[in-house]
């Protein structure tokens, strides 16, 4: 393992961090700058453009399996937050002050060099980019879009585009086959007219002119990389060839449009077909979308997702491959934190009752070093098979904070480890980074604020809340689920310590592992 940084005086102790004054903006070298941007926030759309500065920063690029600025080796460690041009785009500014503002800062603080947000938001919501098909809205985009692309520049941060999205969350796939009348999602990868419908909406994103700095999208270098989808999948095609055959397609029209930016695709990272030798080290994961909770007792599980991260990332056109990582979803396991199924005979599997009440066939130690080994071997994989630069496009771990902790340090120490021995590991982001003051929606959020995490020690809950298992509702409990989950919790022993905090105590630990990755990752670009 390659030493960690430890943390300097110079750097602002967790603790205190959000409670110190932001940290002075520190530019990419050559951002233009709109000059209501220099002298404080934007009331309007109309902005003049300050030529003082040139245009000298220079792009992202790739040479084989190494990200380079300005011939430099380009490593990093960053962060998602998805909805920051949506939010921005605040007719009354108060996202964009209090959730917007905070998070550039934030980052700042964190020593973060990458954003990943969406370029997208399709259909009837709150400040859509594309309300309607082929319909954009200028206002969000030139208040929404082109803040966050400037302000990005300003706090040192380059961004990766994310153009639509498989989940429903902010329109996405789902959106484009319901504007054209379809009724699967396979449509819109096999759709001609849907597909040239997605096309002419990247071209007119890609062509765009920031309204704030007068820099074509394209002819930006703060651009990092357009990333085509965020976690594709075709269910059912265990030949990986309908979401191959989509990424070729578009990844080729991206690179027509804008030769000069990088292009991903953001999958999970599952082998398939092409490399049928590593398909047995696909982790086996309980999805929730469409198949149930018994997908993970079933061997083809990652298969018939309909991905084939080698066959996806060897594509010309591909410059990045990328991996989603999100561990809580492998419970099922074995001592080596892998599951091949028994078909003739009954397996006998060891479980542990988690912290947050669910049976779990793998402990968190197991899963961590089945992460590090998952990594390694796509950093071996993409330096043998394609020669390209791998990154973390995603990765988060929910409560206790002992699990945060552990998969934290995992991704970290893996990342900097690959990239010190000279493999493509060119950097991480976590999901997500959002200020005090947003919600925690789906249990991932990193806050810097010691008021989102109160030391409030309970006893754990064994089992899940009692719900109703018949489909009635709290009153109407025929069945007597309630009473069935009440007795159980009453009969299983579990530790509790009044002392220890378990969701909140270490958070900490979290901020300073950010920090010291973020320092890491910088200095080996220097």
């Amino acid at each position: 393992m390659a030493p960690r940084l430890s943390l300097l005086l110079s750097l602002v102790a967790a603790s205190t961090l959000v409670s110190s004054p932001p940290a002075v903006a520190a530019p990419l070298p050559g951002c233009r700058v709109p000059s209501k941007l220099a002298g404080g926030q934007p009331t309007d759309t109309a902005f003049s453009i300050s030529e003082d500065t040139p245009d000298s920063l220079p792009f992202v690029t790739r040479n084989g399996t190494t990200l380079l600025v300005d011939g430099s080796p380009f490593h990093f460690a960053g962060f998602n937050n998805y909805y920051m041009p949506t939010y921005a785009a605040d007719e009354n500014l108060n996202e964009r002050t209090q959730d917007v503002d905070v998070v550039f800062a934030e980052s700042e603080q964190l020593g973060l060099t990458v954003l990943r947000t969406w370029a997208f938001a399709d259909g009837p919501q709150w400040n859509s980019i594309q309300p309607n098909l082929g319909q954009l809205d200028e206002r969000v985009l030139s208040q929404g879009l082109d803040y966050v692309l400037a302000q990005s520049c300003q706090h040192g941060l380059r961004v990766v585009l994310t153009l639509t999205n498989y989940l429903t969350a902010y329109g996405g796939m789902q959106t484009w086959v319901q504007w054209f009348g379809g009724t699967s999602v396979l449509e819109f990868y096999t759709n001609p007219t849907i597909v040239s419908a997605f096309k002419t909406y990247v071209k007119t994103i890609v062509n765009r002119r920031n309204s704030l700095t007068g820099v074509l999208y394209r002819d930006d270098p703060t651009i990092m990389a357009w990333d085509l989808a965020n976690e594709p999948y075709v269910l059912g095609d265990a030949s990986g060839e309908i979401l191959r055959n989509w990424v070729k397609d578009m990844s080729a029209y991206v690179k027509s449009i804008d030769p000069a930016h990088l292009v991903m695709v953001s999958s999970w990272g599952y082998f398939g077909k092409s490399t049928p030798e590593l398909q047995p080290q696909n982790p086996y994961d309980l999805t929730w979308r469409g198949i149930g909770n018994n997908a993970g007792l079933y061997s083809a599980d990652p298969l018939c997702k309909g991905e084939d991260w080698v066959a996806i990332n060897e594509l010309d056109d591909i410059d990045i491959a990328s991996v989603h990582i999100y561990a809580e979803f492998w419970p099922v396991c074995t001592a080596d934190c892998q599951f091949n199924l028994n078909q003739s005979a009954p397996q006998m599997l060891e479980v542990q009752l988690g912290m947050q009440g669910y049976w779990a066939m793998c402990s968190q130690e197991c899963k961590q070093q089945f992460l590090k080994n998952w990594l390694r071997l796509h950093f071996e994989v993409a330096a043998q098979r394609f020669e390209k630069p791998v990154v973390v496009g995603e990765f988060g771990a929910q409560l206790p904070m002992a699990d945060r902790i552990g998969i934290y340090q995992a991704v970290y120490d893996e990342v900097l480890d690959a990239a010190t021995d000279g493999l493509p590991a060119a950097g991480s982001m976590f999901w997500i980074l959002q200020p005090a003051t947003h919600n925690d929606y789906d249990g991932y959020s990193i806050y810097t604020d010691p008021a989102r995490y109160p030391h409030d020690p309970k006893p754990i809950q064994p089992i899940p809340s009692p719900t109703v298992c018949s489909g009635g509702n709290a009153t109407d409990d025929f069945w007597g689920a309630g009473l069935y989950l009440t007795c159980s919790a009453g009969l299983i022993e579990t530790p509790f310590n009044a002392s220890v905090d378990v969701n909140t105590d270490g958070w900490q630990n979290v901020i300073e592992m950010i920090m010291e990755q973020a320092a890491a990752m910088t200095a080996m670009s220097q």
